[in-house]
């Protein structure tokens, strides 16, 4: 059994410490529900799945008061991170936030007490460690295509991306389309070399940067909010650009 938060072991912070369980709660929902007009009652419409706890369960077996506090403030520092990685789920990982460290007045009873951190994923999902990747050529002005086909166990994930402008002038307008939907940029300015990455950040959200430059106000009125791809199906990736670009695509499978 072991335990990591952003690739370092809760055991290496002291070799007292002593991994005891990790618990995974289920995930918390919440039930929608509509009010009958005429004869009273609740009309169950649906629910949506929020949050689940993580909670790491640990002993120390050090003597030296002095040694337990250092332990438990190195075990504090630890539970800052937020990619959690279990070693019964190989090669994926949880993003999660330390929502209930250990107090340090439990120095004195370190040794004969377990102690508890409590963490909470917000995306209560599982992602792929390493993610799915297809690449592809596009002529200036001609649709190119590629196809991505995302592992996982849920029904959908996210498609990222990076374009690389590979004309001799400034490329302005994009197009990346999928299951019928879009982004499409206007106005881009993407340098001549430079690459468009459109990616998820720690907390799941869509970013779009061109050297550094948030250029998500590029997007036009009409794009979609996400572009989705239904996993352990083929998608089919359009890409259309006003200039010769090398396009890297991206998706990382989701496990419940």
């Amino acid at each position: 059994m072991s335990v990591w938060l952003d690739g370092v072991a809760l055991e290496s912070i002291d070799p007292a410490i002593r991994l005891k369980g990790v618990l995974i709660g289920a995930v918390e929902t919440t039930e929608i529900t509509s009010q009958y007009a005429k004869y009273g009652g609740l009309r169950y419409l649906g629910q949506t799945e929020n949050s689940r706890k993580v909670k790491i369960t640990f002993k120390g077996l050090d003597s030296d008061p002095a040694r337990r506090e250092q332990a438990l403030c190195g075990v504090l520092d630890w539970a800052r991170g937020t990619r959690l990685e279990l070693l019964q789920r190989p090669e994926q990982y949880l993003t999660v936030r330390c929502t209930g460290g250990p107090s340090l007045e439990l120095v004195r009873d370190y040794a004969a007490k377990d102690i508890t951190v409590q963490f909470t994923a917000f995306d209560p999902d599982f992602k792929a460690k390493y993610p799915t990747v297809a690449t592809l050529s596009a002529a200036a002005g001609a649709a190119a295509t590629a196809t991505l086909t995302p592992p996982g166990t849920q029904d959908i994930t996210f498609l990222e991306a990076e374009v690389r402008n590979d004309g001799e002038t400034a490329m302005n307008a994009l197009t990346l389309s999928v299951g019928g939907r879009s982004f499409a940029y206007t106005g881009l300015g993407l340098a001549a070399g430079k690459t468009l990455l459109i990616a998820r950040d720690g907390d799941g959200r869509l970013t779009m940067t061109a050297d550094g430059v948030s250029v998500l106000d590029k997007r036009t009125p009409e794009s979609d909010d996400d572009l989705i791809l239904l996993q352990r199906q083929m998608n089919t990736v359009t890409v259309l650009a006003e200039r010769a670009c090398a396009v890297k695509l991206l998706a990382r499978g989701q496990y419940r």
